[in-house]
């Protein structure tokens, strides 16, 4: 048998080097290629991240009163904060009190009788009622306000007195503007079912709504 060439065994050796190096291009290629899609990968996963939270963010709803009114609230129980319906229920109390010593409401003498004993109910009633218009998860099960206050004849001007001294108690709570302004016209919202509006046409009064901004913006009676 005729022995190989020294050409056909160098041809051979540079056929399998050429072969080798093919090979290793190819696994370089191969291995560039899957780090740099892994590289990618990871930087669009941190871009994704916070555009996600952004637009989870953005979906979420607006809070309601009664819960701002319990993050703004100082007390605490625990270590935590109260929540809306202590803040509410603070509110509701001052509120009431200073009513009970009020001039101009004092001037209605069907009011000046359930002043007493009757008054922690009424706080009680008042503080569901006014819970539940916030966005709480209270329920105000007691009679309508029509039904409530229908004997009593409240004039525009008791009610007029009565969202001065609702300013001057949420000046004493130190809720912001914003909420001041929200929890006034969600009282104010109410003025169809109690107030009969009697004197308006004797007192020139604008009507309670208008009423309710002039007290949001003004200043603040003192205490």
């Amino acid at each position: 048998m005729k022995a190989p060439s020294l050409i056909s065994l160098r041809s051979g050796e540079r056929f399998r080097i050429a072969t080798e190096q093919k090979k290793e291009s190819k696994a370089q290629r191969h291995s560039f290629s899957h780090k740099h899609y892994v590289l990618l990968l990871s930087v669009g996963l941190c871009l994704w991240q916070p555009i996600v939270g952004i637009a989870q963010e953005s979906q979420k709803p607006a809070k309601s009163l009664y819960e701002r009114l319990g993050e703004i609230s100082e007390d605490r129980l625990g270590g935590q904060k109260l929540g809306g319906a202590y803040k509410i229920a603070a509110i509701v109390s001052d509120l009431i009190d200073r009513l009970q010593v009020n001039e101009v409401i004092n001037e209605n003498p069907k009011i000046k009788k359930i002043s007493g004993p009757a008054m922690p109910g009424h706080k009680f009633e008042f503080t569901l009622m006014i819970c539940s218009l916030a966005g709480g998860p209270q329920k105000y099960a007691g009679r309508s306000l029509m039904q409530a206050h229908a004997s009593l004849g409240i004039t525009t001007k008791e009610w007029s007195a009565m969202l001065s001294e609702l300013k001057t108690v949420l000046d004493k709570h130190k809720v912001p503007p914003a909420e001041q302004k929200e929890f006034i016209a969600l009282i104010d919202g109410t003025a169809k079912d109690i107030s009969t509006g009697r004197d308006s046409a004797e007192n020139g009064a604008s009507n309670p709504t208008t009423k309710a901004d002039a007290v949001t913006n003004s200043s603040s009676p003192s205490n």
